[in-house]
């Protein structure tokens, strides 16, 4: 299920899939480095709130919050990360 809502919203509107990643204006959602925060906390307040001044909109009226966490599950089991927990990117 995670997968599949995956695909339909978000690879399709901007973040590509899992080995897809070839550079761009989206976050690799797959590696370690996450720019808002890597925990499933604000994974979560990202996904439902959005970020202001950025393309990420809310998902709040879009997503129930239960196939959000299954996209969450998705993530983490098709993450390239060693131990399943990304992190927050450097500050450039």
């Amino acid at each position: 299920m995670g997968r599949l809502a995956f695909r339909g919203q978000c690879a399709a509107e901007c973040h590509p899939g899992a080995g897809a990643w070839t550079g761009g204006k989206y976050p690799n959602l797959f590696d370690c480095e996450w720019i808002h925060g890597g925990t499933d906390a604000e994974i979560f307040r990202t996904v439902t709130s959005g970020v202001p001044k950025t393309e990420m909109l809310s998902f709040q009226a879009k997503l129930a919050d239960d196939v959000i966490w299954k996209i969450m599950a998705y993530l983490r089991s098709a993450s390239l990360c060693k131990e399943g927990v990304p992190t927050l990117a450097p500050a450039h």
